[in-house]
């Protein structure tokens, strides 16, 4: 890992093996921050880009036990204002299409990448901002640039927006902020420590992986608007008892944050018929990459990688504080390393 990180030029980095049912090792390198001459270590919170939206399928299943959803409410029962595709008639989204990103919402490159980061926590409302976005005289809404010509549950389409409308949707039914939910129900149940939503909830901001580009220049730490589908931020120790607790049906040392039932539903196909950009299974938020059963992220400055092989019962978790062509294949190299080297010790034992 160490001669993977050095030769590809990522300036910090925090893997983990997960396996008979607990983080079994984990290994971090280089710098949090270069400037302020901060290492790595195993409690550094870095970006988790759209690993985030994990988070959102695990409260969605929380909510659905809880009573307050199911996977086909209909969006617009429970929102404070109405979300309708204009560029097709009697589309009514429900919870089933947002988390298959089959709702036919889409990125607007220009309204998303350029409108929605900004340096800190984001200034605007989470409700806000998917309305304007969302809504016929919103401040963001552009019919044809905003939506698909599909009807929902039909089209594949990768949507960071829909992402953040699932959570503000679990936030309005349960009538909690959804950061807070979150922490109530996940981070502290698990004793996350060091994973929040936002940079206010961490005492040293220092502390936190900054985020780099391909000249190691670091960008900032940056807000986005649609936060919950990529802006959490978690150590690699954090992350792996998130991911143990996936692996175990819900359950880690006792503590359950979810019901096997619900882990089934959670990593199982909403809609079996669609496959996903890879041409692979698509869960609740979760996806299939090789066989592996996880998700990915990426942002600027940012690349993780969080995958386990429900047949060798062994998972790996990769964080990195750059987004480069080096350094998504070197993560891939290192995942691919320490899934061999999970399962060759155990076979071993």
């Amino acid at each position: 890992m160490e001669q993977q990180v050095a030769h590809l030029a990522i300036p910090g980095a925090a893997v983990a093996i997960v396996a008979d049912g607990k983080v079994a090792w984990r290994k971090s390198c280089g710098w949090a921050n270069i400037a302020e001459q901060v290492p790595v270590s195993n409690d550094t919170p870095f970006g988790l880009g759209s690993i985030s939206k994990t988070f959102i399928a695990v409260a969605l299943m929380q909510a659905i036990e809880d009573g307050y959803l199911t996977l086909d409410t209909k969006i617009n029962d429970v929102l404070p204002f109405a979300v309708h595709n204009p560029l097709v008639d009697g589309d009514a989204i429900t919870m089933r299409h947002l988390v298959t990103h089959t709702s036919g919402i889409k990125d607007n490159i220009w309204t998303y990448n350029f409108m929605s980061y900004r340096t800190g926590d984001p200034q605007t409302e989470l409700g806000q901002f998917l309305k304007d976005y969302l809504v016929p005289g919103g401040t963001r809404y552009k019919k044809r640039g905003n939506f698909i010509k599909a009807q929902p549950g039909i089209e594949y389409e990768y949507s960071n927006i829909a992402s953040g409308l699932a959570a503000y949707v679990i936030e309005v039914a349960t009538n909690q902020p959804f950061e807070k939910y979150t922490h109530q129900r996940i981070f502290e149940p698990l004793k996350m420590q060091n994973t929040a939503w936002f940079l206010k909830d961490f005492q040293a901001k220092t502390a936190v992986a900054m985020p780099y580009n391909r000249l190691g220049r670091p960008y900032g730490y940056l807000g986005i608007a649609s936060w919950p589908d990529g802006q959490l931020r978690s150590s690699i120790i954090d992350l792996g008892r998130y991911l143990a607790a996936i692996m175990n049906d819900g359950e880690l040392e006792g503590t359950r944050i979810l019901s096997r039932e619900s882990v089934r539903v959670l990593l199982s196909e909403p809609l079996p018929t669609l496959e996903n950009e890879e041409g692979e299974a698509q869960f609740v938020f979760w996806g299939v990459e090789k066989k592996l059963i996880g998700h990915n992220g990426g942002d600027p400055g940012v690349f993780t990688l969080m995958y386990f092989d429900s047949e060798i019962h062994q998972g790996g978790i990769v964080l990195t504080n750059t987004l480069t062509r080096n350094s998504t294949r070197g993560s891939m190299i290192i995942l691919q390393q320490l899934l061999r080297f999970g399962l060759s010790n155990s076979q071993a034992n």
